[in-house]
C-alpha cells in the first residue's frame, strides 16, 4: 500500500519513522521528525488514509502530543500490520532499508499514550491503530489516529480478572482488523465484532457461556484468524476449535479433540495443495497432552495431528 505522506525514508527526502515500544504498563507511539541523510528510516506499520478527518477526532487525558511529523517521500512503500503475525501470518514485512541504529540523541517523539495492563499486540490498518488493554476493571478497545494519537472511538466492558497463579495482567489476545471489522477475544472469552470506522458493535458472544469454561492457567491468549468469511478461534471447553461466520458470529463448524485449546493463534497453510488451518493445542490438563492439528477449514475435520507437549503439568503450547 502506498501513501504520499507515509512510508520508508529515502536518500532524496528524509521523513519520519513509526515505531512501537512498551511493556505491560505503557506504550509509546513514536515518529521521527527528521532522519539524517545517512540514517535511513522506515515506516513499520501504516497505509492509506481513511475517510474520517483529523478534525473529527478527540483528545483524551492519557495522550501527550509532542509535534507533527515530517512528510515522507512520494516513493515511500508502506504496509499495514492488521494482526499479531502480520499481513501474511509470518511475522515478515515487505518494507526495506530499515533503520539499524537509532540516532545518539534518541528518537523524537511525535505522540505517546499511557495504556493499562495486558500483553495484547497493537494492530494497524491505514491511519487507524487499534489497541486492547485493561483499565479500571474493564477491557478497553481503542482506535487511534497513527500520526496524532487522537482517538476515533473507544469500546469497553467490565471483566473479571485473576488466574490460577493470582496474576491479573490481561488481556493476552490481540485484536484483528479485517476490512471494515475489528475482532477481539477477551481474557474471559468475550468475543466482539466492531466496525473499524465507528467502533459500533456488530455482534458479540461469550465463549465460556456458550461452550463451557476452558482450562487455562492465565485466561485466553490466542488471537483469532480470519479466513474468507470465517473467524477461526482456539476455543476450548466443549469444543477445541471453532469456525464462526465473521458477519454474524454464528458457529459454522467445530473441532472436538481430546487435546483441547491452548494459547496459540491459528495460522493458515497450504498442505499438498489443500488449504488447511494449523492449530497448536494443549492447555491446562493433567496429564499434560497437546500437539499440532491440521484442520480442514471447510468443515473442521482433523486430517492430521502431531503430538507435542512438555511433560510437566505447568506448561502450555503457546506459539
Amino acid at each position: 500500500m502506498r501513501s504520499k505522506n507515509q512510508g520508508i525514508c529515502d536518500d532524496e527526502e528524509p521523513g519520519c519513522l513509526f515505531f512501537l515500544v512498551g511493556d505491560s504498563l505503557n506504550v509509546q507511539q513514536i515518529l521521527l521528525h527528521m532522519i539524517p541523510r545517512l540514517a535511513q528510516g522506515l515506516l513499520i506499520m501504516a497505509g492509506a488514509s481513511l475517510s474520517l478527518a483529523v478534525a473529527e477526532l478527540e483528545n483524551f487525558d492519557r495522550l501527550t502530543f509532542h509535534g507533527a511529523p515530517k512528510s515522507l517521500s512520494a516513493e515511500a512503500v508502506t504496509e499495514d500490520w492488521p494482526r499479531f503475525l502480520g499481513p501474511r501470518h509470518d511475522l515478515h514485512s515487505k518494507e526495506s532499508r530499515l533503520l539499524k541504529v537509532f540516532p545518539e540523541e534518541g528518537l523524537a517523539k511525535v505522540w505517546e499514550v499511557k495504556r493499562g495492563s495486558g500483553h495484547a499486540p497493537t494492530v494497524i490498518s491505514g491511519r487507524r491503530l487499534v489497541m486492547f488493554h485493561v483499565l479500571d476493571g474493564k477491557e478497553v478497545i481503542e482506535c487511534l489516529h497513527t500520526e496524532t494519537g487522537r482517538r476515533y472511538w473507544k469500546y469497553e466492558y467490565p471483566v473479571r480478572l485473576g488466574s490460577s497463579y493470582g496474576v491479573e495482567d490481561a488481556p493476552r489476545s490481540g485484536p484483528v482488523i479485517d476490512g471494515e471489522f475489528v475482532f477481539v477475544v477477551g481474557i474471559r472469552g468475550d468475543l466482539h465484532c466492531l466496525r473499524l470506522e465507528s467502533g459500533k458493535l456488530i455482534w458479540k458472544r461469550n465463549l465460556e457461556e456458550d461452550y463451557g469454561p476452558a482450562p487455562f492457567f492465565f485466561g485466553r491468549g490466542g488471537c483469532p484468524l480470519v479466513q474468507g468469511e470465517q473467524l477461526i478461534i482456539n476455543v476450548g471447553g466443549k469444543i477445541c476449535v471453532g469456525g464462526f461466520d465473521k458477519r454474524t458470529g454464528r458457529l459454522l463448524w467445530s473441532t472436538k479433540h481430546k487435546w483441547n485449546a491452548s494459547y496459540a493463534s491459528p495460522v493458515p497453510a497450504v498442505l499438498n495443495g489443500k488449504k488447511r488451518v494449523l492449530v497448536f493445542t494443549g492447555g491446562m490438563v493433567d496429564p499434560p497432552t497437546g500437539g499440532l492439528l491440521s484442520i480442514d477449514p471447510n468443515n473442521g475435520r482433523v486430517d492430521d495431528s502431531f503430538p507435542w507437549r512438555a511433560r510437566m503439568f505447568a506448561s502450555v503450547n503457546a506459539a
